[in-house]
């Protein structure tokens, strides 16, 4: 059978949605066919056989001494559709093309993350929430263009050489991103103000 992967983005800014149809990613929770709960086809092509409906949601908080970030990837399994229904299909290469997209996703959450930790010292100019949603947005439309790059140099995964050579770059992404990987991040007011005074001496040299 054809294997073509139609990759669905959600666009999702604040979570406040339920988590019951959403599976956080993490890397000792592979996808499995069952996550694949949609019922319905859909505008899905003739012969494809899945789609996933992945991204990245965001909250921040302002608390008595610090500010709390979460970026996180998942993947939402009311809005992910398969032709397969059964763990033990033994289609394996598809669900991995589709885990692969899940991936990506993660790989644009841990540079939300790196952003929000390297950049603190915006914090002194703006509050928590623009401050999140500026670097949210800012890999958005990256990850939306990887995700179509993904498919089309993959041809929805039947190409299995770009296959490769996608998981190889996601992979090296992913260890590259390491110390972003945890999804909150918590920065006090006090180093929101050592950062801003260190960079506003940087910027009068």
């Amino acid at each position: 059978m054809k294997r073509i992967s139609i990759i669905l983005l959600v666009v999702v800014l604040f979570s406040f949605q339920t988590d019951k149809h959403f599976i956080y990613w993490e890397d000792n929770r592979p996808l499995k066919w069952s996550d694949f709960k949609k019922e319905q086809r859909g505008d899905l092509p003739a012969g494809a056989i899945a789609n996933v409906a992945s991204n990245m949601n965001h909250n921040s908080w302002k608390e008595k001494d610090h500010y709390l970030f979460r970026v996180r990837a998942f993947f939402r399994t009311d809005g992910s559709y398969s032709i397969y229904k059964d763990d033990d299909n033994e289609d394996t290469y598809s669900l991995r093309h589709e885990q692969y997209h899940f991936n990506i996703t993660e790989v644009y959450a841990r540079k939300v993350r790196k952003d929000l930790t390297d950049s603190i010292h915006l914090l002194a100019k703006m509050d928590e929430n623009t401050y999140c949603n500026h670097f949210f947005m800012k890999y958005y439309w990256q990850q939306s263009n990887a995700q179509k790059a993904c498919d089309k140099e993959t041809k929805g995964g039947n190409d299995t050489l770009q296959q490769k050579h996608w998981e190889q770059m996601v992979d090296e992404e992913l260890i590259k991103l390491a110390a972003y990987k945890n999804t909150e991040i918590k920065v006090t007011f006090c180093e929101v103000k050592k950062a801003a005074e260190s960079n506003k001496g940087k910027t009068e040299k």
